[in-house]
């Protein structure tokens, strides 16, 4: 995937990586203390931030991403944390032909991020979602985190964030005019020079604006239930309206 690949040396400082650990940390733990999970798969892992906070509970994982520049910084992302080599793998793959690449059964899935709403069309969320159930043992856990679009699309909100990490700066933000469902997700790059002077880059892919209510009928429908929304990933109530992020957690029911 070029967006990503192209963004993949400074996706840390654009997305505030730093700050990002901690409630990652606090999520992880809680996850963990609700289920009992002692191995899992991060989808669409990054550089992978939750993949190694898991690793680091203890639990066996395998990060997965599509994007090979994105993944090539998860290994030595996690060995700079200290994490043992065989408590974590990595593979690459799109999340609808992931189940064809991973032969364990995991205890938990998660895909954070803003991760789902790369899968454009009704086909792809089914495939993934249909894979996942597949993928987990029975009574596994599915968590999925991504943005509230429900007040995103309310309030036209343009901006998502605004990142500077020395002469580089990020501006992430949306375009509205897409069809179907699908609006743009920018990142402005700008490199910033002597006397300010500045270059810049444009980077563009297309996002699935999912509502809450979307997801939990694709869940259901692939099998999941017991599925619960919460507001953020401290496991708060969901408020449609209020909300800056969904966290859905979802029940594989198998033997």
């Amino acid at each position: 995937m070029d967006f990503y690949d192209d963004i993949a040396d400074d996706y840390a400082q654009l997305t505030g990586a730093a700050d990002r650990c901690g409630p990652a940390a606090r999520f992880v733990e809680e996850l963990t203390r609700r289920f009992q999970i002692t191995s899992a798969v991060d989808v669409a892992c990054g550089t992978g931030l939750f993949a190694i906070e898991l690793a680091g509970c203890g639990v066996k994982v395998v990060g997965s991403d599509v994007s090979p520049g994105m993944l090539n910084a998860a290994p030595a992302n996690a060995a700079a944390a200290g994490i043992d080599s065989n408590l974590c793998s990595w593979v690459e793959a799109p999340m609808q032909e992931l189940r064809d690449r991973i032969s364990d059964r995991p205890d938990a899935i998660v895909c954070m991020g803003n991760s789902i709403p790369h899968l454009l069309t009704d086909d792809d969320l089914r495939r993934t979602f249909e894979g996942f159930g597949a993928m987990l043992a029975g009574g596994g856990v599915l968590a999925i985190h991504l943005l509230n679009y429900t007040r995103v699309l309310a309030g036209a909100e343009r901006i998502v964030g605004i990142t500077r990490s020395e002469s580089k700066e990020f501006v992430r933000f949306y375009d509205f005019d897409s069809d179907a469902g699908l609006i743009d997700f920018n990142i402005l790059e700008i490199k910033w020079a002597d006397e300010g002077r500045c270059s810049y880059k444009l980077h563009t892919t297309p996002l699935r604006s999912y509502l809450h209510g979307e997801l939990i009928d694709a869940l259901d429908a692939a099998g999941f239930r017991n599925i619960k929304t919460f507001g953020d990933l401290r496991f708060n109530p969901f408020n449609p309206d209020s909300s800056d992020t969904l966290l859905l957690t979802a029940v594989i029911d198998r033997p």
